[in-house]
């Protein structure tokens, strides 16, 4: 059975929503806002800057809305992805990061953090191919165990050097 979102989606896909409806949106919008931020003409600078902009949209979206619509899926796929990985990274700093304790950001930590969470984009990607050799999600699973156990070999080892207390000032 086909789940609803897939049956709308595929209709959406089906009437061209995807290849002409949205491209023609985005130029639309693009080329309005920027003439009328322009203001080059004058007084009636909203009715003109829309007739332009409504006309230069569908001469694009004719001409390039199937490849601009490819572009922007992979665009905005790949954009999410990344954002996606660097989320998963701030919640690794924010979770290693303990109040009372040294500021992540100057130390060792946040390197190794920042490995593990490209490791972790690396492996949701399904593996890295490098010629001649594969690293599929297992490896990659026992690189990221230990690596996390080193961090944590490396966090306790290291230790905090404890402040002395600031020499009180006397009233005088």
């Amino acid at each position: 059975m086909v789940a609803p979102i897939d049956a709308i989606l595929q209709t959406l896909q089906n009437i061209g929503f995807f290849e002409f409806l949205l491209p023609w949106i985005f130029v639309f919008a693009v080329v309005y806002g920027l003439l009328y931020k322009a203001k080059i003409f004058g007084e009636i600078n909203k009715k003109i800057s829309g007739v332009i902009s409504f006309v230069i949209a569908f001469f694009v979206a004719v001409y390039s809305g199937p490849m601009l619509a490819a572009y922007f899926r992979t665009l905005f796929g790949t954009a999410s992805m990344i954002l996606a990985a660097i989320i998963v990274i701030i919640l690794f700093i924010v979770m290693v990061s303990f109040e009372g304790k040294k500021d992540i950001t100057k130390g060792k930590t946040l390197w190794v953090v920042i490995i593990i969470g490209v490791i972790i984009f690396l492996m949701a990607l399904g593996g890295v191919a490098v010629p001649g050799l594969f690293i599929g999600s297992d490896i990659w699973s026992i690189i990221i165990i230990l690596a996390i156990i080193i961090a944590i070999a490396i966090f306790i080892m290291s230790g905090e050097k404890e402040e002395a207390p600031a020499p009180a000032k006397s009233k005088d």
